[in-house]
């Protein structure tokens, strides 16, 4: 889209991003897997806290207390990369392409073991329309199908890693 003689001051207009500028589109990609990630595990929270028929609920078993303290720290540290990720782009690092699939791989494997994990707190419900927990779960797999796929960045990353001197 081109406008003519828009009505805002040439100062205050975006242009084209200078051609050594990376496409940046890839940096976001692990945040949207980070947002999901999250989603996953405030379901997981609100199914762990539940009680069922005056049973003590399933955040006082020691497994789910482990478990969330696991994907806890993994999430964060998803977030933490592609925050780096983010500061690499902006400094027009050489770094950040390999860094932002890096992040997407990590983002990506973290939102689907969150929302596997909500899946399995949640129970038998979980898997319906009306919860959000199987919406969340879907989307957490299409992130890891997304360009770039899991299994490749895998294989691109290892093969950089292995033939490294």
């Amino acid at each position: 889209m081109l406008f003519e003689n828009p009505p805002v001051l040439a100062s205050r207009r975006c242009g084209f991003p200078p051609a050594d500028y990376a496409n940046l589109i890839t940096v976001g990609f692990g945040m949207l897997s980070i947002g999901i990630a999250e989603s996953a595990m405030d379901a997981y929270a609100t199914a762990a806290r539940k009680s069922k028929g005056g049973a003590p609920s399933q955040a006082e078993n020691q497994w789910v207390q482990m478990e969330t303290g696991m994907l806890w720290t993994q999430l964060q540290a998803a977030r933490l990369f592609a925050e780096r990720v983010a500061w690499l782009a902006d400094e027009r690092s050489e770094e950040a392409m390999p860094a932002a699939a890096e992040s997407k791989m990590l983002a990506n494997e973290v939102a689907k073991q969150a929302a596997a994990e909500a899946l399995r707190v949640g129970g038998g419900g979980s898997f319906l329309l009306s919860s959000p927990i199987q919406r969340i779960f879907r989307d957490a797999q299409a992130g890891a199908l997304m360009a770039y796929s899991v299994p490749l960045t895998q294989q691109v990353v290892g093969e950089a890693v292995l033939s490294a001197d």
